[in-house]
């Protein structure tokens, strides 16, 4: 059997202090499941926060086949630059959630063959940010 893949689509969204971040998960090109959040912050906390909503859900709730590939992708550069330690984090406020990302892929990596996070174009990401994008327009349409 070929190596099967989990591939997690992570983003987030912000609009006037109103964010929304999301996830879309397929093992094999399946829809296994997807989840939604939102709360108040910054475009980059939304980020970080739709990469840590894609990292728990693995931990929390999806079961794999043994030993398959991880991989995560998000549309923002930043994130994934930070994450695989390319670029530096500058904010600390940031590099609290970049550090909570970095513990959950250690853990993940005892699980899965190979953990990857990597950048893609927006128009790669559609489900994932249309499902953020609806997140945020049910916050602005009926807020707390």
């Amino acid at each position: 059997m070929p190596n099967q893949k989990l591939k997690v689509y992570c983003d987030g969204g912000h609009n006037s202090g109103r964010c929304s971040c999301a996830t879309v998960i397929y093992l094999n090109k399946k829809l296994l499941m997807s989840d939604a959040e939102a709360f108040m912050g910054t475009n980059n906390i939304a980020e970080y926060r739709g990469l840590l909503l894609g990292l728990n859900t693995v931990k929390n709730k999806i079961r794999t086949p043994d030993r398959c590939d991880l991989e995560l992708f998000l549309d923002s550069k930043l994130i994934v630059e930070q994450v695989n330690g390319n670029w530096h984090c500058k904010e600390d406020h940031l590099r609290v959630l970049r550090d909570k990302a970095l513990e959950l892929i250690r853990e993940l990596r005892g699980f899965y063959k190979n953990v990857s996070v990597s950048w893609i174009p927006r128009e790669q990401n559609s489900n994932a940010d249309s499902l953020c994008q609806a997140q945020l327009l049910i916050r602005t349409a009926y807020p707390k």
